[in-house]
C-alpha cells in the first residue's frame, strides 16, 4: 500500500460517512462533506494522488485543497504533505511524460469473441420499453457472474475497445468500466488492461458512417449522457445519436464531435449538473458547429433523462431546440457568476 493510500484511506476514516473502497482500489467514496447526503453518496478521492470530486456538488480540489476546506488544523496539512509530498511529484512527472504521447495509441483492443460471454438479453430493458431488435444492434448483453447489463463501447472506427456493465442488484458504483481486474477471469491477456472512456464517443462507430454518407445534407447530431438514453432515441427515430458516458464533454469526444459537418444538439439529464455539462459543452463547440440544446417540457421532473421521455414530447423537444446563445442567456441569468463553472478546455 503506498503512502498516498494510506493518507487517503485514513481521511476517510476521519472525515467521511459509510466510506468504502471502489472495486479497482483507485479511489475510495462515501457521502460528500460539504453538502448534506443521507446514502452512501458520490464524494470519490483518488488512492493514487488525493484528488477529490463529488459528483453530487461538483466540490473537487487536491488533497491540500480538501484539507483546507474541511478545516483540518495547520498542523495536520503540514504533515499529510510531508508524507506524501514526494510520492505527489513522482507521479506528477510520470504522468507530464505519458501526457506528450498519442491518448489512443496506448489502448488496448479488447477481442470481439468476449460479447460473446454476454450473449443474454437483459429482461430489465425490455421491460423499460426497449425492443430487442435495439439491444441486438447495440450488443448490449449480460454479465450473469457480475450481475450487470453489458454496454460495448467501440471506437469511431468500429474496434471493440472497452465494455461498461451496469448493476441489476443495486451495486455501487452503477456502472463499472470492466478494467484489468473484472477481464483477468476471462483471459490472462487482459492483465495489463485499462481504459479511459472519455477518449470515446459511444455509438460514434455507427454515426460516423452515416454522416458522411450524406455529405452535403443537413445533419443533425445529438449528444445524450447514457447508454439507455442513446438507445432510447435511436428506437424513436433519432439515430444520429452519440453518449457521453457521462455529464461533461472530454477534450477528444469534442475533437471526435468537431470533425462531424453537422449541427449538435445537446440533450442531457434534466438535473443542475447537467446544466454545467451543458455550459461547457456549448462554449466549446459553438466554436466549430452550430449548437442547440434540448429543454425538458416543465412537466418533466428533476432528474428525468431522454429515456424517461416520451415519443411525441421528444418529437417536440428536439423540433423547439434553442440555440446555445438563447439558452446561455438565461443560464447566466439564473446562476450567481462564482457558481459557474470555468470556461476552460475539458481535459482529455
Amino acid at each position: 500500500m503506498s503512502d498516498i493510500q494510506r493518507m487517503v484511506e485514513g481521511l476517510g476514516e476521519q472525515y467521511l460517512k459509510w466510506w468504502k473502497t471502489t472495486s479497482d482500489g483507485k479511489n475510495i467514496y462515501g457521502a460528500c462533506p460539504f453538502h448534506q447526503e443521507e446514502s452512501e453518496g458520490a464524494f470519490y478521492i483518488s488512492t493514487e494522488n488525493g484528488a477529490f470530486i463529488c459528483h453530487s456538488c461538483q466540490a473537487r480540489g487536491s488533497v491540500y485543497t480538501f484539507l483546507k476546506e474541511i478545516g483540518a488544523p495547520k498542523r495536520l496539512r503540514k504533515t499529510v504533505m510531508d508524507q506524501i509530498g514526494p510520492e505527489l511529484v513522482r507521479n506528477s512527472k510520470k504522468r507530464e511524460k505519458i501526457g506528450k504521447k498519442d491518448p489512443l495509441k496506448d489502448h488496448m483492443p479488447i477481442k470481439e469473441s468476449l460479447l460473446g460471454i454476454f450473449d443474454f438479453c437483459p429482461k430489465s430493458l425490455l421491460e423499460a420499453g426497449f425492443s430487442k431488435k435495439t439491444l441486438k444492434e447495440h450488443e448490449v448483453g449480460f454479465d450473469k457472474e457480475a450481475s450487470r447489463i453489458t454496454f460495448p463501447i467501440r471506437s469511431h472506427e468500429g474496434v471493440l475497445m472497452g465494455v461498461s456493465g451496469r448493476t441489476v442488484v443495486g451495486e455501487n458504483p452503477r456502472y463499472k468500466l470492466y478494467k484489468a481486474e473484472d477481464l483477468k477471469r476471462f483471459s490472462d491477456e487482459y492483465r495489463n488492461y485499462d481504459i479511459n472512456k472519455k477518449n470515446f464517443l459511444w455509438r460514434s462507430h455507427l454515426v460516423y458512417p452515416e454522416v458522411y454518407r450524406k455529405k452535403g445534407e443537413r445533419c443533425q447530431v445529438i449528444v445524450v449522457e447514457g447508454f439507455k438514453a442513446a438507445m432510447w432515441m435511436v428506437q424513436n427515430g433519432y439515430p444520429l445519436t452519440v453518449g457521453l458516458m457521462g455529464t461533461y464533454l472530454s477534450f477528444m469526444q469534442q475533437r471526435l464531435l468537431q470533425r462531424l459537418d453537422a449541427e449538435i444538439l445537446i440533450f442531457l439529464d434534466n438535473k443542475e449538473t447537467a446544466e454545467e455539462g451543458v455550459y461547457k459543452a456549448g462554449l466549446e463547440l459553438r466554436k466549430s458547429n452550430r449548437v442547440r440544446v434540448c429543454v425538458y417540457p416543465e412537466w418533466y421532473d428533476e432528474g428525468d433523462q431522454p429515456d424517461d421521455v416520451t415519443k411525441d414530447d421528444l418529437t417536440t423537444i428536439v423540433n423547439e431546440a434553442v440555440s446555445f446563445t438563447q439558452w446561455r442567456i438565461g443560464y447566466e441569468r439564473t446562476r450567481p457568476i462564482k457558481s459557474r463553472p470555468l470556461r476552460t478546455r475539458p481535459s482529455a
